[in-house]
């Protein structure tokens, strides 16, 4: 063991001040326990902060998706609800409605399709290929799509809701927008 005897006869060399300078084994661990919980903090932060993120833009698909199905409602609203008759009752498959006075259209309390039967919900989504509106709700990717009419009193008025609902973390989230829609005087 000549490396040793060689040590302390090298600590008596050097001047006082660098005899005991250098990092205990205490010391090292601490820096490193320090070094991990500031390191593990901030990646808990970031995760975090990316979760926020991710649901955040989901949860912008999906009012995206609702206002364009309010959208494809407008546009297919006279076609699903609209009857014109020159006058007295005007017929729809086997639905029927009453132009009010002014008027050269009436709209159905049930939506129809092409063919003129009553689509009958309680929920709907519009057909993007076919623009009818069906029966049921829709799944459009992760996102399920469902579409009620309500009366508002007024036969010509109707009330529109749209909800998207999806999955996000095991739990069940909604979207939901609406609006009236009216019928014009004449179609």
């Amino acid at each position: 063991m000549p490396t040793a005897k060689f040590l302390p006869s090298v600590m008596k060399v050097l001047p006082p001040r660098y005899q005991h300078s250098g990092f205990s084994i205490i010391e090292v661990m601490l820096a490193l326990g320090m070094a991990t919980v500031v390191i593990l903090s901030v990646g808990n932060t970031l995760i975090a902060n990316q979760h926020v993120v991710v649901g955040s833009l989901v949860r912008e698909q999906a009012l995206n998706l609702a206002r364009q199905t309010l959208e494809q409602v407008q546009q297919v609203k006279d076609q699903a609800f609209g009857c014109s008759v020159a006058s007295g009752q005007c017929h729809k498959g086997t639905q029927s409605c009453t132009p009010n006075p002014g008027y050269t259209s009436c709209w159905l309390a049930q939506p129809v399709d092409t063919n003129g039967d009553a689509v009958v919900g309680p929920t709907y989504h519009v057909d993007s290929t076919t623009m009818e509106i069906k029966n049921d709700g829709d799944a459009v990717n992760q996102f399920t799509r469902t579409i009620t009419f309500a009366s508002s009193g007024d036969d010509n008025v109707k009330m529109v809701t749209v909800d998207v609902s999806w999955t996000e973390s095991g739990v069940v989230r909604h979207t939901t927008l609406a609006t009236e829609i009216t019928a014009w005087k004449n179609l």
